[in-house]
Protein backbone atom coordinates (compact mmCIF):
# COMPACT_ATOMS: atom_id res chain seq x y z
CA UNK A 1 0.00 0.00 0.00
CA UNK A 2 1.00 3.27 -0.83
CA UNK A 3 2.18 5.69 2.05
CA UNK A 4 -0.76 8.56 0.42
CA UNK A 5 -3.50 5.90 0.84
CA UNK A 6 -2.22 5.18 4.25
CA UNK A 7 -2.92 8.06 5.10
CA UNK A 8 -6.64 9.33 3.85
CA UNK A 9 -8.79 7.90 6.10
CA UNK A 10 -11.39 6.97 3.00
CA UNK A 11 -9.97 5.12 -0.34
CA UNK A 12 -12.26 4.85 -2.74
CA UNK A 13 -15.36 6.37 -3.64
CA UNK A 14 -16.20 8.38 -0.76
CA UNK A 15 -12.99 9.55 -1.13
CA UNK A 16 -13.40 10.88 -4.51
CA UNK A 17 -16.54 12.15 -3.72
CA UNK A 18 -15.58 14.50 -1.38
CA UNK A 19 -12.62 15.59 -3.12
CA UNK A 20 -15.50 16.36 -6.15
CA UNK A 21 -17.58 17.82 -4.21
CA UNK A 22 -14.79 20.53 -2.28
CA UNK A 23 -13.38 21.07 -6.02
CA UNK A 24 -17.14 22.16 -7.35
CA UNK A 25 -17.74 24.07 -4.39
CA UNK A 26 -14.69 25.60 -4.94
CA UNK A 27 -15.27 26.98 -8.68
CA UNK A 28 -18.66 28.38 -7.82
CA UNK A 29 -17.51 30.22 -4.63
CA UNK A 30 -14.66 31.41 -6.79
CA UNK A 31 -16.92 32.47 -9.95
CA UNK A 32 -18.41 34.94 -6.95
CA UNK A 33 -15.75 36.15 -5.84
CA UNK A 34 -14.45 36.73 -9.71
CA UNK A 35 -18.05 38.79 -10.53
CA UNK A 36 -16.76 40.75 -7.24
CA UNK A 37 -14.12 41.91 -8.46
CA UNK A 38 -14.92 42.29 -12.38
CA UNK A 39 -18.09 44.77 -10.82
CA UNK A 40 -16.17 45.96 -7.96
CA UNK A 41 -17.00 49.78 -8.76
CA UNK A 42 -20.66 48.65 -7.87
CA UNK A 43 -19.40 47.55 -4.49
CA UNK A 44 -19.99 50.91 -2.49
CA UNK A 45 -21.45 51.32 0.85
CA UNK A 46 -24.70 51.34 -0.57
CA UNK A 47 -24.02 47.92 -1.96
CA UNK A 48 -23.28 46.09 1.11
CA UNK A 49 -25.05 43.35 0.38
CA UNK A 50 -22.26 42.54 -2.52
CA UNK A 51 -19.48 42.98 -0.12
CA UNK A 52 -21.17 40.43 2.10
CA UNK A 53 -21.39 37.61 -0.42
CA UNK A 54 -17.79 38.23 -1.18
CA UNK A 55 -16.69 37.52 2.19
CA UNK A 56 -18.85 34.42 2.74
CA UNK A 57 -17.55 33.39 -0.69
CA UNK A 58 -14.10 33.91 0.61
CA UNK A 59 -14.92 31.98 3.66
CA UNK A 60 -16.35 29.09 1.66
CA UNK A 61 -12.97 29.16 -0.59
CA UNK A 62 -10.58 29.10 2.42
CA UNK A 63 -13.03 26.07 3.80
CA UNK A 64 -12.84 23.88 0.59
CA UNK A 65 -9.12 24.25 -0.09
CA UNK A 66 -7.93 21.66 2.70
CA UNK A 67 -10.86 19.49 1.44
CA UNK A 68 -9.02 19.06 -2.01
CA UNK A 69 -6.39 17.13 -0.60
CA UNK A 70 -8.95 14.17 1.14
CA UNK A 71 -9.47 13.70 4.88
CA UNK A 72 -6.41 12.47 6.48
CA UNK A 73 -6.60 10.07 9.27
CA UNK A 74 -3.25 10.81 11.02
CA UNK A 75 -2.41 13.38 13.78
CA UNK A 76 0.55 15.17 11.55
CA UNK A 77 0.69 18.35 10.74
CA UNK A 78 -1.90 18.38 7.40
CA UNK A 79 -4.43 16.71 9.53
CA UNK A 80 -4.25 19.73 12.03
CA UNK A 81 -4.37 22.01 9.44
CA UNK A 82 -7.34 21.12 7.81
CA UNK A 83 -9.80 20.80 11.19
CA UNK A 84 -8.28 24.31 12.08
CA UNK A 85 -9.06 25.57 8.54
CA UNK A 86 -12.22 23.88 7.94
CA UNK A 87 -13.70 24.75 11.35
CA UNK A 88 -12.16 28.00 11.22
CA UNK A 89 -13.71 29.21 8.01
CA UNK A 90 -16.64 27.10 8.55
CA UNK A 91 -17.87 29.10 11.62
CA UNK A 92 -16.70 32.53 9.80
CA UNK A 93 -19.17 32.16 6.91
CA UNK A 94 -21.59 31.24 9.10
CA UNK A 95 -21.23 34.42 11.43
CA UNK A 96 -21.12 36.29 7.75
CA UNK A 97 -24.67 34.44 6.55
CA UNK A 98 -25.95 35.80 9.93
CA UNK A 99 -24.96 39.40 8.82
CA UNK A 100 -26.46 39.14 5.43
CA UNK A 101 -29.50 37.81 7.12
CA UNK A 102 -29.54 40.64 9.98
CA UNK A 103 -28.81 43.20 7.10
CA UNK A 104 -32.08 41.74 5.39
CA UNK A 105 -34.14 42.41 8.14
CA UNK A 106 -33.23 45.84 8.51
CA UNK A 107 -33.67 46.32 5.24
CA UNK A 108 -37.43 44.60 5.29
CA UNK A 109 -38.43 46.27 8.55
CA UNK A 110 -36.84 49.88 8.12
CA UNK A 111 -36.47 50.21 4.54
CA UNK A 112 -32.82 50.80 4.67
CA UNK A 113 -29.68 48.64 6.25
CA UNK A 114 -28.35 50.50 9.38
CA UNK A 115 -25.02 48.92 9.20
CA UNK A 116 -21.96 50.49 9.16
CA UNK A 117 -18.80 48.69 8.25
CA UNK A 118 -17.04 49.60 10.73
CA UNK A 119 -19.56 47.54 12.98
CA UNK A 120 -18.85 44.22 10.61
CA UNK A 121 -15.44 44.37 11.04
CA UNK A 122 -15.89 45.04 14.84
CA UNK A 123 -18.19 41.95 15.15
CA UNK A 124 -17.23 39.48 13.02
CA UNK A 125 -13.94 40.77 11.42
CA UNK A 126 -12.05 38.39 14.45
CA UNK A 127 -13.70 35.71 13.11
Amino acid sequence: MSQQSELLAYNGPVQVFGMTVNILALLGSSLVVLTGVIFSKEMTNKKIFMKLILFVSLCDIMTDIPGIFGFVRNNGPLCVTQAVTMHFFALASWLWCTMISLSLYSHMKYGTVYVHMGYVYMFFGGS
